[in-house]
């Protein structure tokens, strides 16, 4: 009996793996004491990468926006929200969030969702209104931020 489990098992058995993502943002954490206030972010877009049909347990199925800043200035978090256009998936925080420095390369930030398992996807355009948060909890003018992929085609050789 315990063979044939054993060979059930084997037979049976598929190979089963999960993707992770090392953390790249955190909680931005503010006094909300003091007068400073921070200067108008300068974001824009370095690359979009969406997801795709891929090995079972990799992340091919994950979306990734790349954001980058310049200058970036120090003890600054960013609030980012989605002010126009429709997203599928959450895609910011609530709340203020930095970069984690020892994680990602300076003037950096990535934003990962569930982009979807499938040769074809949807456009993005979208609006993001971002706001610098500073130490001591002053807030910024807001930059606004126009997102844009084509997205993806099912090829126009493919019948099935």
């Amino acid at each position: 009996m315990r063979i044939l489990t054993l060979y059930i098992f084997l037979v049976v058995s598929f190979n089963a793996g999960a993707c992770s993502f090392i953390r790249v943002i955190e909680k931005f954490e503010h006094t909300k004491e003091g007068t400073i206030e921070p200067s108008r972010p300068n974001f824009s877009v370095s690359d979009i990468t969406r997801g795709t049909i891929g090995e079972s347990g990799s992340c091919n199925d994950a979306g990734i926006l790349r954001l980058a800043i310049s200058p970036e200035p120090e003890d600054t978090g960013y609030i980012f929200s989605i002010i126009d256009g429709t997203f599928e998936d959450q895609l910011f925080p609530s709340g203020p969030v930095t970069r984690i420095r020892d994680t990602v390369k300076p003037s950096s930030y990535f934003f990962v969702w569930l982009d979807g398992y499938s040769p074809e996807q949807e456009p993005i355009d979208i609006t993001v209104k971002i706001v610098a948060v500073s130490k001591d909890g002053g807030v910024s003018e807001p930059q606004l931020l126009k997102v844009v992929h084509p997205g993806v085609k099912q090829a126009w050789w493919k019948f099935w």
